[in-house]
């Protein structure tokens, strides 16, 4: 096979890359149970479990092993934290453009979180990467508010601080050391940066958006965006990469969906009409989303 008939093939191929365009009156109802995190509250950098940094193309938190789990929901395992970090776009005439990765019926937000689980029967994000059930990614949306707003942002209030006067280099890093040695007055919790309720989501079988984009994660995208202050984003957008220009729109575009199933969990799609139980679109599912266990995966492998 000639060298360009095989990349045709490998295109072929992959057809489960992320992120996607969510299209919320073609998602199929599932009821799936809630979800457990446990110790994601001990994450934090005064902790000495959370170290951020500067990676050249984003802001990284990266997160101490055996510390933070995730069950439940469409997961048949359960998954360990890795890391978190965000993508985002650029500020145009003072007002945010596109920047998120997933979309809502074609529309963007300006900021956008991914907390990175891996399999916990893996031993490393490597071995979790050669397989569909290796990563699990929560996401979540960002919509912006004015920095005078009376909102609870303590999570990126210390961020945005140790961002604008620590991490404005590639390789720059702040961990529990730092923190002690240049207090910010905050600190850096992840469970800070979850919502209260975590129960109206879409998930769908996908890929990474960064490096080499393996088709190994679970994607849960939550409806429902989470309020961020312009002064925070304009410090995200601060930050130089390796060139020494500002990092900017270190998003990547909506990949086609194919025919890949999108489920949704929640109720204000049905609450507002937007589908029904009575169609076939919308039907409440009569079996679990398509999860695949390791043993079958390495059947199906050979």
């Amino acid at each position: 096979m000639s060298g360009d008939k095989w990349m045709e093939a490998i295109e072929q191929l992959q057809q489960r890359q992320s992120p996607i365009d969510i299209k919320q009156a073609s998602v199929k109802y599932q009821d799936y149970r809630p979800f457990t995190l446990i110790g994601h509250e001990n994450l934090s950098i005064s902790a000495g479990t959370l170290t951020a940094t500067n990676t050249g193309t984003t802001v990284k938190l990266l997160a101490k092993p055996d510390t933070a789990l995730l069950e439940g929901g469409p997961l048949n395992v359960r998954y360990e934290m890795v890391e978190m970090h965000f993508h985002w776009g650029d500020m145009d005439n003072k007002a945010a453009v596109a920047g998120s990765e997933h979309t809502l019926d074609s529309e963007a937000f300006p900021l956008e979180l991914h907390m990175v689980h891996k399999n916990v029967h893996d031993p490393s994000v490597g071995d979790a990467l050669n397989h569909e059930n290796g990563i699990c990614v929560l996401g979540f949306l960002f919509t912006l508010v004015k920095d005078d707003a009376d909102i609870p942002t303590i999570g990126m209030d210390a961020l945005t601080k140790i961002v604008e006067e620590h991490l404005q280099s590639p390789n720059d890093k702040f961990g529990q050391e730092a923190l002690n040695n240049f207090p910010v007055g905050g600190d850096v919790n992840v469970a800070n940066f979850l919502p209260l309720h975590l129960n109206e989501y879409f998930h769908y079988r996908g890929s990474l958006t960064t490096g080499g984009c393996e088709e190994a994660v679970n994607w849960v995208v939550f409806k429902t965006p989470v309020a961020i202050k312009e002064r925070h984003l304009r410090a995200l957008q601060s930050i130089k990469n390796a060139e020494g220009g500002k990092i900017l729109n270190n998003y990547r575009p909506t990949m086609p969906v194919y025919k890949r199933p999108i489920y949704y969990q929640g109720s204000k799609l049905m609450d507002t009409k937007v589908i029904s139980r009575g169609k076939d679109i919308g039907l409440r599912s009569k079996r679990h989303a398509e999860v695949v266990d390791e043993e079958d995966f390495k059947k199906m492998a050979i």
